[in-house]
């Protein structure tokens, strides 16, 4: 088995990822902010059946989980799908990053982070780190 530890950015939009390779699969958390949480868990995965080929979305096939209220799934598909795409295996994202009263530039700086994070994880589970965004 294999984990990855990364972060991403500076105070309140800092972000953490840690992701753990189960056989051909893999699982990554995202968190950060004040309070880390649980918001969302999205699963991306190249698809197995006719039916899903026609519903696939960039690849791979996308399925989310949002606790009511949060928008943390913005962050998790886009992870999920991303690493799904590039990886071609199964990928299960949890992302919890919550900020009291986040400004319009923090929202943004953490977007940015966790575009830099998925990035920065390409780079070292690719065994010749030669992906590049």
């Amino acid at each position: 088995m294999s984990v990855i530890r990364l972060s991403e950015g500076e105070g309140r939009t800092e972000l953490y990822l840690i992701a753990v390779f189960s056989g051909d699969d893999l699982i990554i958390v995202i968190f950060g902010g004040d309070r880390p949480h649980i918001g969302s868990v999205s699963v991306a995965y190249p698809p197995f059946t006719e039916e899903e080929r026609k519903k696939e979305r960039g690849g791979v096939v996308l399925n989310t989980i949002s606790l009511p209220g949060h928008k943390d799934y913005v962050v998790s598909e886009m992870v999920a799908e991303k690493v799904a795409r590039v990886l071609g295996r199964v990928v299960a994202v949890s992302t919890g990053i919550h900020i009291e009263k986040a400004s319009k530039a923090e929202i943004e700086e953490v977007l940015m982070n966790s575009e830099r994070l998925t990035d920065a994880f390409l780079n070292a589970s690719k065994p010749e780190g030669t992906y590049e965004a």
